[in-house]
């Protein structure tokens, strides 16, 4: 049976890692917006992103509010997410209206027409 020491080690080590994903999940969004979406206080997200120490509910929130996978977040299993940016510009590309295309013009003896 490990030793208290070794289970802490692993134990930081899963918290190291649950931590890195979450940044890279969040690359570019601020702790405001963060907080926002999962209900914290921006401060608090700070706090978890920079000590490494997430706590268990904070890592749910973010797996709902997020669809994320928890096997990724805390084992990194699986393929990674999409990052949260580029989520963010494919939902703005896609409430973009689209221009209809523009009509096709025939030519018939030197006049165009449609």
């Amino acid at each position: 049976m490990p030793g208290v020491q070794v289970v802490r080690k692993n134990i930081q080590t899963m918290l190291l890692g649950i931590r890195h994903r979450l940044i890279t999940f969040f690359e570019g969004a601020s702790y405001r917006h963060v907080a926002g979406a999962t209900g914290y206080h921006h401060e608090q997200v700070r706090r978890y992103l920079t000590t490494g120490k997430p706590a268990i509910d904070f890592v749910a929130t973010v797996s709902i509010e997020f669809n994320l996978s928890l096997d990724w977040i805390i084992h990194g299993r699986g393929d990674p997410p999409l990052p949260l940016r580029a989520r963010r510009e494919l939902a703005m590309q896609a409430s973009e209206p689209q221009n209809p295309p523009e009509p096709q013009r025939e030519v018939s003896k030197g006049r165009a027409s449609t």
